[in-house]
């Protein structure tokens, strides 16, 4: 592609360096590392025992994440960085997230059905990006199944909880609830949620005639794709062209 000759091969300014290079030419300049956009490259879980007991040895995140790229090839890095004067705290903490939202990234899985949510019954799911996971607890299929009936929403924690407690879930329970809270952090850690500041940018209930700009209902007209925020694939498009916004289905209503 032209875009890629010109981008990789072209570019005036095209310099590889080490990530530990990147970061100390960002500490003279009074920044520090905070983390990579992309969370699940910083995760070791994957690679060899002995690839991890070296990565484990290191005390500097900035030496661990610079075995990380050694070890795997990486040769592309998001890093996010703040001012060095601020205090940053690296450690996974569901409270840090009250005030934000989940949206589901989950491309495909295997089809759910009362025998597939039980516990003995393993489900595969995976990511737009490919990553897969297996999952055999009948709570994590309902939250993963939370975030496939509602594409494209974003959902507040507490909107996680109230649509998951009609299922049985009791979220007042300490066990339930820091069960939960992990499982929210390991599927953002792995790309399978992604977090946002925005709210859900439209409305879930469908009155009786949907307001949609022009460009919307050419689109919903000629395809199934609508511009918003991002793209979204929609399902429940009228004759004529209309956007109607897919209904909010209670989890437990669902088998």
């Amino acid at each position: 592609e032209d875009y890629y000759l010109v981008h990789e091969h072209l570019n005036g300014n095209n310099n590889p360096v080490y990530f530990s290079d990147f970061i100390s030419t960002a500490r003279d300049n009074h920044l520090q590392y905070v983390a990579d956009s992309e969370m699940r490259n910083s995760l070791i879980d994957d690679l060899q025992p002995a690839l991890r007991e070296t990565i484990e040895q290191q005390q500097a995140p900035v030496d661990r994440e610079q075995l990380i790229d050694f070890f795997t090839n990486r040769r592309f890095r998001k890093s996010i960085l703040c001012r060095s004067s601020q205090t940053v705290s690296r450690a996974p903490d569901i409270s840090t997230l009250e005030a934000l939202f989940f949206l589901g990234q989950i491309a495909s899985h295997d089809p759910f059905s009362d025998q597939s949510m039980a516990e003995s019954i393993a489900m595969q799911f995976k990511t737009y990006e490919g990553v897969s996971v297996t999952v055999n607890h009948p709570a994590l299929k309902l939250l993963l199944r939370l975030f496939i009936l509602k594409p494209g929403v974003p959902l507040s924690l507490n909107e996680i909880r109230q649509e998951l407690e009609p299922a049985g879930l009791d979220f007042n329970n300490p066990v339930v609830r820091d069960f939960m809270n992990q499982s929210l952090l390991t599927l953002v850690m792995r790309s399978f949620l992604r977090v946002t500041p925005c709210g859900p940018w439209f409305n879930q209930l469908t009155p009786e005639q949907p307001k949609a700009s022009a460009l919307v209902r050419h689109q919903a007209g000629l395809s199934n794709l609508v511009t918003r925020m991002y793209p979204c694939r929609i399902s429940n498009a009228c004759s004529s062209g209309t956007w109607m916004a897919p209904a909010a289905l209670p989890i437990s209503s669902m088998s």
